[in-house]
């Protein structure tokens, strides 16, 4: 099955753009709230389901304070963040 770039890459902002408004939303959260809020934010943006594991290491790398970049593709785009 071969992987439309165009489409995965509008995902990949789309995921991008999530992780942002959730990092900048649940600043000084704990790790749970974080991981729920990115859970909800996920399913409302259509991007659901992902893999749990995932979910919790870019919650828990958001409640330690630091950047969740998807891709270097989704980081550079203006409409990404």
């Amino acid at each position: 099955m071969e992987v439309d770039q165009e489409v995965h890459d509008r995902a990949q902002l789309e995921i991008q753009s999530v992780i942002n408004k959730v990092a900048a939303a649940q600043l000084n959260h704990p790790m749970l709230e974080i991981e729920t809020a990115l859970e909800r934010q996920l399913r409302a943006a259509g991007h659901w389901p992902q893999p749990r594991p995932w979910l919790r290491a870019v919650a828990m790398e958001l409640a330690d304070g630091r950047v969740y970049i998807v891709t270097k593709h989704a980081w550079a785009d203006p409409h990404g963040h």
